[in-house]
């Protein structure tokens, strides 16, 4: 059975539970913090498309090149996301705790943060189990 359908509504569930987490969070700012939050992270988060789409851009560049390798690009793609997600949460985190934003929003960012982590690792494990596996 093709897992696709059951993956991608699974992370349009996650995607949603992950922002409440973060709606449930911004409630808890004044509007100075608020402010501050866009003025902090608007360059970051440019660079964090341009950083996604040049994974990407090597990954099907790679499928196309090297066919043969398939499973281990997927891998590497999937272990590179993880990766930079992990990073860039870290990262975050740490740009907060500098700027002394409030520990329950930051409790509640990490806990938004690990649920979408959770949800691509789902996602990736129910759309490539099969690839694994045979």
């Amino acid at each position: 059975m093709d897992n696709f359908p059951i993956a991608f509504i699974l992370i349009l569930i996650i995607i949603l539970v992950s922002k409440l987490f973060n709606d449930r969070a911004l409630k808890l700012l004044n509007t100075e913090q608020k402010a501050q939050l866009i003025d902090l992270f608007q360059r970051r988060r440019t660079y964090q498309i341009v950083v996604i789409i040049v994974i990407t851009t090597v990954y099907f560049c790679l499928l196309n090149y090297f066919p043969a390798y398939y499973l281990q690009e997927i891998t590497l793609f999937i272990a590179v996301i993880l990766l930079f997600m992990l990073v860039n949460m870290y990262l975050t985190i740490q740009v907060l705790k500098t700027n002394q934003f409030p520990a329950e929003y930051i409790g509640n960012y990490k806990l938004g943060a690990i649920i979408r982590l959770v949800g691509i690792v789902a996602y990736f494990v129910l759309v490539t189990y099969e690839l694994y596996v045979n």
